[in-house]
């Protein structure tokens, strides 16, 4: 998926939006450390973009599961939050993973990423999830990372907590028990966790807190 592409997907959930009546651990404004080291990939774009509001006691943790599969297996990595139960209403996030794996497609074609939507999406009205395929940032490049993207809205604060997508990401037949796989996030200016009172502040302690995940191979 061209950078064009998820922001046209990005433009049309606004859209839509629009129709609709939508307008553990701190980070002290930096990335969460886990495990497996630093969740978001490029913490200084999110240190940027909310770097003039204040931030919030508690809000949205948003998380990566740690899964295992076998080698030529799909592996199940579920993205999910608390500490937001009916308290969002959009979101737009672009998840991480070494560029060895591949995403499950349902639409080749249209780079579609095949997903299961969780508890937390019961009721949205609109989701996708797209492969960034072409013309990745520089920086993921670089890093060899792979990048989905996904995202959601309501019409109103509907957006709960638990689990809100599984995506599936094929393990290369060769790879060795016990390799581990990191799973993480990569920041752009359109990506989004907010409510419907559009606080940025909101938004801003959902994206410093941001933990990743891992698949480890059996």
């Amino acid at each position: 998926m061209k950078h064009k592409t998820s922001a046209a997907v990005m433009a049309a959930v606004m859209a839509l939006s629009l129709m609709t009546g939508c307008g553990d651990k701190k980070s002290g404004g930096s990335a969460v450390a886990t495990e497996s080291g630093y969740a978001m990939l490029n913490p200084e774009a999110v240190n940027e973009k909310f770097k003039d509001y204040p931030d919030l006691d508690s809000g949205p943790e948003i998380y990566l599961s740690n899964t295992t599969a076998k080698a030529g297996e799909l592996a199940k990595v579920t993205l999910s939050v608390k500490n937001a139960d009916l308290q969002w209403n959009m979101c737009g996030i672009h998840v991480t993973y070494p560029e060895v794996l591949k995403p499950e497609l349902s639409d080749p074609a249209e780079n579609r990423v095949r997903f299961d939507k969780g508890e937390a999406l019961e009721a949205a009205s609109a989701s996708i999830c797209m492969e960034w395929a072409e013309n990745r940032e520089p920086m993921l490049e670089k890093n060899k990372k792979g990048c989905l993207f996904f995202t959601t809205m309501f019409s109103d604060n509907q957006g709960m907590d638990g689990d809100i997508a599984t995506f599936y990401l094929k393990v290369p037949d060769n790879a060795q028990s016990g390799a581990v796989y990191d799973l993480g996030y990569f920041f752009l200016e359109t990506d989004m966790f907010s409510n419907m009172q559009n606080i940025p502040s909101f938004s801003k302690y959902a994206f410093t807190h941001m933990y990743g995940g891992t698949i480890t191979v059996e």
